[in-house]
């Protein structure tokens, strides 16, 4: 889904392990509408806080 532009303000999180990447490319469900940001024009053009959002397996003890 598009980060930015809708109608009705979707509820968004921004998953941190983004951070760590120097670009990102965000699309809008077609293959000619896609835009290249980085993580923090992400967080500045959708407001979306940042959370811990991925599943983590830990090793058996």
């Amino acid at each position: 889904m598009c980060p930015i532009g809708h109608a009705v303000e979707p509820v968004m999180m921004i998953d941190e392990d983004l951070l760590a990447l120097d670009s990102l490319w965000a699309a809008a469900g077609h293959p000619h509408a896609v835009f290249n940001l980085s993580p923090q024009e992400l967080i500045e053009l959708t407001g979306a806080p940042v959370a811990d959002v991925a599943l983590r397996e830990t090793a058996a003890s």
